[in-house]
């Protein structure tokens, strides 16, 4: 009898442990008012921009499964454990998102180290789990050395952005500057710039231009209110101008902002003597050519271009257009160009303190 019991309590354990397993088991599929809803269909495709502390992973969804996407981007761990999970700028709205056809995205990697072996791969996310591509190994490059002439008699402070990136800032007349371009690649909320839309390089050379003259930034990652460090927010047209008449006035606050000597600038008729400590940098412009039609890299080495927050729309012979706001220095003059132009290049972002 002892034995009949014994068993019977043993095959009842067996059952229960099956059953437990069974329901534990990741769906790879259920079914929701008669549509099959499956797990996302998604590829690591290529990690590229790949630096001291950062990189760009690139991912494609062929298929969202059937109810949309809460979430996709590149997760990486540098012993394919205690992954790290970034948004990429496809997930900034936080709505389900539905795709049809191949989806490509990108999403930033931030906060590495140098000389460092890490893993990566794309992810996503719908209601009943989450996808991953296959798994990319890379190494990060030796660190990066900013090659900037600050002014040795000012007092510079220093602040770190979301990536881990440090920057001088110098305090000029009641407002704190950052005395070097931004160089950011994912929002101060986690989520990633999208590396096609969002921003570039000079001649989308890394290697040659990160480190000294940042990226260049397009009017959608500016207008987003939080490509900047928390904390810090990119300047308005009203604040350059506060900038400029505490230096002076805009006919002379130029060469006050800029940074000495040849290095950067081109042999210059005016004289710059970065008395603000602002140190400001010849890094061109990303634009539409009028004589090509087609957006050229241009000016590095004479111009620098830099964002403002500041935008308005007009009404002109019954179309709307709109106008977004900048400012100029150019190697020729001392002045500072206040500018507005009726299309959105890709230029430099230095932020404020709020």
């Amino acid at each position: 009898m002892g034995s009949k019991n014994e068993l019977l309590f043993f095959s009842l354990m067996i059952c229960i442990i099956v059953a437990f397993i069974i329901g534990c088991k990741k769906k790879d599929s259920t079914i929701i008012d008669n549509i099959v809803i499956e797990l996302p269909t998604i590829n690591t495709t290529e990690i590229r921009d790949i630096a001291d502390i950062q990189a760009v992973g690139r991912g494609i969804l062929s298929s969202d499964g059937g109810s949309g996407l809460f979430a996709c981007g590149v997760c990486w761990s540098s012993d394919s454990t205690n992954w790290k999970f970034g948004k990429s700028a496809f997930g900034l709205y936080n709505n389900i998102i539905k795709i049809e056809g191949d989806f490509n995205f990108t999403g930033s990697i931030t906060n590495l180290l140098p000389n460092s072996t890490y893993f990566a791969r794309a992810y996503a996310t719908n209601m009943i789990g989450t996808s991953y591509g296959k798994t990319i190994s890379f190494t990060t490059t030796a660190p990066f050395v900013a090659q900037i002439n600050f002014n040795p008699t000012v007092n510079y402070d220093f602040i770190h952005d979301q990536d881990g990136k440090t920057y001088r800032t110098v305090a000029i007349g009641n407002h704190v500057w950052m005395a070097e371009n931004l160089k950011a690649i994912t929002y101060n909320d986690g989520i990633s710039l999208d590396r096609d839309y969002d921003y570039c390089w000079y001649n989308n050379d890394l290697n040659s231009n990160d480190a000294t003259f940042g990226l260049l930034y397009s009017w959608g990652a500016v207008s987003s209110g939080k490509v900047c460090p928390v904390g810090w927010h990119v300047p308005s047209m009203e604040e350059w101008g506060i900038l400029s008449d505490f230096l002076g006035g805009w006919e002379v606050a130029g060469g006050k902002l800029k940074e000495t000597g040849m290095v950067h600038w081109t042999s210059s008729d005016s004289v710059a003597t970065n008395a603000s400590g602002f140190t400001a940098l010849p890094s061109g412009v990303y634009a539409l050519n009028g004589y090509s039609g087609k957006s050229l890299f241009n000016s590095v080495d004479s111009s620098g271009y830099y964002w403002s927050a500041s935008s308005h729309t007009e009404r002109q012979t019954g179309v709307l257009i709109t106008r977004w706001g900048f400012v100029g220095l150019d190697f020729k003059t001392e002045s500072i160009s206040f500018m507005v132009w009726p299309f959105t290049p890709y230029m430099a972002i230095r932020c404020v303190k709020d």
